[in-house]
């Protein structure tokens, strides 16, 4: 969670940045053969050929409090209700930013989703 949508999306948009190398890298791994001679590319074109952008898309909930709100509660009226969120701290590049995500998401966020989730009927 950042301050704001569009600082998400800044540190989201780096193409060297925490999240995409960690996309990056785990698809990179899947793909090691493929990718061995591929290694003195840009990184730029590392992320293009491994689809980090839309891993980007696909799996990332970020956002000011009230987007990541509003996407955990479009999660859950999909999903159902479920016991436990995990937040990926991404190797702590930025201290302060994650700290202030994890706050935000054990006192904004989750106190909010789970009185949301309790009022959906049980999933049998």
């Amino acid at each position: 969670m950042a301050d704001s949508d569009s600082q998400a999306e800044d540190i989201l948009a780096d193409p060297d940045g925490t999240f995409a190398f960690y996309y990056r890298y785990i698809r990179g791994v899947r793909q090691i053969e493929e990718f061995r001679d591929k290694q003195t590319e840009s990184i730029e074109t590392l992320n293009e050929l491994l689809e980090v952008p839309q891993a980007l898309v696909d799996c990332v909930i970020a956002g000011s409090t009230s987007t990541v709100l509003e996407r955990l509660i479009e999660m859950t009226d999909t999903l159902g209700r479920f016991g436990t969120l995990v937040m990926v701290a991404q190797d702590w590049d930025d201290p302060t930013l994650w700290r202030s995500s994890m706050k935000r998401l054990a006192e904004d966020i989750t106190p909010t989703l789970s009185q949301y989730a309790d009022q959906l009927p049980a999933l049998d």
